[in-house]
């Protein structure tokens, strides 16, 4: 089967005017709407191009640079034209630069320095939790680790395991915070086992059970993206287990881009946040529910070739 990327980058999911220049289009909302197939500049598939991300990052930066230190001016009042040889580019684009003075550059707002932020209160000392993870190259799991450290300044004793070592049970003695991922669509290696069990886990099997979920993957796969954690955050709950959180989003697509950091905020077992887009300093959960962390803007990168941003 042959899979015309041309035509499909302009197909009418696009809008009236493919051709427009819309960065509007690859807004996070926008992208949501949109079937998740309908955008391949890298391919798709097991043989979609393993430079996916970096080409992505590296246009990231290359974009930044030249912001930071040069004003751009359209000078020919461009139209786009499109010229094809091994890749799709613009016919003709020339655009002038002129080096930034001292005078052009925004003011950058002060940061609290490491001597002035506050410190860490111990504010559930000794309360349990555990953290359960699903990682296949490692990603997750620092994900997971920086969480755990970061719960453990502020008190909570805290156990540390793969996904695998719970799918014989989940404790109900403690909160349990899942930190997974998706492969292709299905289970790390080290979750195998556990999502199988919730399979076949019956209604209220897991009454008892208190748990939140971060999934961590790339929204460039649009196609599973967050359907691990999506998964085992349903099959909880559906068991009988008590959700205390919605389940948050950590994007590695945007990590670089946005300054994002692992742990740069979580879904504790006692606070509720849906995303993890930006650089928030994670603050740990007290011991009793209640509080809330506010959600967080996102950014996309730019994306190349197809539709016009």
């Amino acid at each position: 089967m042959s899979v015309v990327v041309p035509a499909l980058h302009r197909d009418p999911v696009w809008g009236p005017n493919v051709e427009a220049f819309d960065p509007d289009r690859f807004t996070p909302e926008r992208a949501a709407a949109r079937p998740p197939h309908a955008y391949k500049p890298f391919g798709t598939g097991e043989r979609a191009c393993i430079g996916n991300r970096f080409a992505l990052h590296e246009a990231t930066l290359v974009l930044g640079l030249l912001l930071h230190r040069y004003t751009v001016d359209d000078h020919t009042n461009y139209q786009l034209k499109i010229v094809q040889a091994l890749t799709i580019k613009p016919e003709g684009f020339t655009l002038r630069l002129r080096r930034r003075t001292p005078q052009d550059r925004a003011v950058a707002t002060p940061g609290i320095s490491a001597a002035t932020a506050p410190a860490t209160t111990m504010r559930a000392p000794g309360t349990p939790l555990l953290v359960l993870h699903g990682s296949n190259l490692g990603s997750t799991r620092r994900w997971a680790d920086t969480l755990a450290a970061r719960a453990e300044d502020a008190g909570f004793t805290v156990t540390r395991s793969a996904l695998d070592d719970a799918a014989d049970g989940l404790p109900t003695d403690r909160p349990v915070l899942v930190v997974a991922a998706s492969y292709n669509g299905r289970p790390t290696d080290d979750a195998e086992k556990f999502v199988g069990r919730l399979d076949d886990a019956g209604s209220g099997e897991l009454t008892g059970v208190r748990y939140g979920v971060l999934g961590v993957g790339d929204r460039n796969w649009s196609a599973t993206y967050q359907r691990i954690p999506t998964l085992i955050d349903d099959r909880l709950a559906a068991g009988g287990a008590q959700r205390l959180v919605e389940r948050g989003e950590a994007d590695n697509s945007i990590g670089l881009a946005a300054g994002a950091e692992p742990g740069s905020t979580a879904p504790s077992p006692h606070c509720s946040t849906r995303s993890v887009r930006r650089r928030p300093r994670w603050r740990p959960p007290p011991p009793a529910t209640g509080c809330t962390n506010s959600t967080r803007p996102t950014s996309t990168p730019p994306c190349t070739p197809g539709p016009s941003p």
